[in-house]
């Protein structure tokens, strides 16, 4: 079993020359042979993504699998495999071949994977919550100009070996997850023209145009984020008529001479998320019926929150 060992060594020293990733593996799947063991994992992963993706320029015409010679994968378009003669995928680059369809569960079975473009293609549907467990070895990962929906899965910071992740030009919703903050090797990030917002990762190398196009993104390279007072958290949600219908109620108040007003007046008022505009409306106004002629101070204040509201509404106009 030793002598076995020595020549895995040398044969895969001479194959990969000084890439000791690639030799490493090299030894594992030439170790597999000696003991009898067949790999075709990748084989079926490959397979697997034909069968899930509309194909309907027919630009993956050279993924036949009526064939047994070994590394026979390896010519297939697109696909780039450790070693020529080794059915071992490396990388996998299908960018802007028309390929249709939800994003392939299938490269789980491509257990060596290390780069993976599908860019430009109309991948539909979210982003696998187990993207980690998809893709552990994935070191580029690139799905720019897709329709892919939903949110950013918190698993994607669990891809301890990334370094380029593009995810620019889809339709993902929701806050970038504070756990792709610990992903300490990124070097290229990309997530723009898309509708997030929130927070974004503290990543030094990634300027403020891979966050272009959102809906409210703050921080890093972009403008500090702002924190929301308690004003802030009952206006959120309100549409623009109801704004405009608050306004117009609180305008009337400093008419009304025999309301009490308590003494904290801007503490939270709701906090339910289920709570109607209507609703809030409503109690807020029964609220503002207790005011009284000693805190017009109060009430202008209030006012003046409002008015703020709308301005932000209309741009700052």
């Amino acid at each position: 079993m030793r002598t076995n060992r020595i020549k895995v060594t040398r044969t895969c020293r001479k194959k990969c020359g000084r890439d000791k990733s690639k030799a490493i593996w090299c030894a594992a799947t030439r170790a597999g042979k000696i003991l009898g063991v067949t790999i075709k994992s990748d084989i079926d992963c490959l397979r697997s993504i034909k069968e899930s993706l509309e194909d309907p320029e027919n630009l993956l015409s050279s993924w036949d699998f009526n064939n047994s010679t070994e590394g026979f994968i390896c010519g297939f378009t697109g696909i780039e495999c450790w070693h020529p003669d080794e059915s071992k995928v490396l990388n996998i680059r299908l960018s802007d071949m028309g390929l249709r369809g939800p994003f392939p569960l299938g490269l789980k079975k491509c257990t060596s994977l290390t780069g993976l473009d599908l860019s430009s293609n109309q991948l539909t549907g979210q982003l696998p919550s187990n993207i980690a467990d998809v893709l552990p070895f994935v070191v580029t990962l690139d799905l720019t100009s897709n329709n892919l929906s939903g949110p950013i899965p918190p698993d994607i910071g669990n891809l301890n070996n990334i370094n380029v992740l593009r995810l620019g030009s889809n339709q993902l919703t929701g806050q970038i997850p504070y756990e792709l903050g610990r992903l300490y090797r990124m070097k290229e990030f990309s997530v723009a023209d898309n509708r997030l917002s929130g927070q974004v990762p503290n990543f030094p190398t990634v300027p403020a145009e891979s966050y272009a196009g959102n809906l409210g993104l703050c921080g890093g390279p972009l403008p500090p984020c702002k924190i929301i007072n308690e004003s802030d958290m009952f206006y959120k949600g309100l549409s623009m008529s109801n704004i405009t219908s608050l306004l117009k109620r609180l305008s009337m108040v400093n008419k009304v001479k025999h309301h009490f007003i308590p003494p904290t007046p801007g503490h939270v008022l709701f906090t339910d998320q289920t709570t109607t505009e209507e609703t809030k409306i409503t109690a807020m106004e029964k609220y503002i019926r207790r005011l009284r002629q000693g805190f017009e101070e109060e009430i202008y204040e209030t006012l003046g929150i409002a008015k703020k509201c709308i301005q932000t509404h209309n741009g700052g106009a």
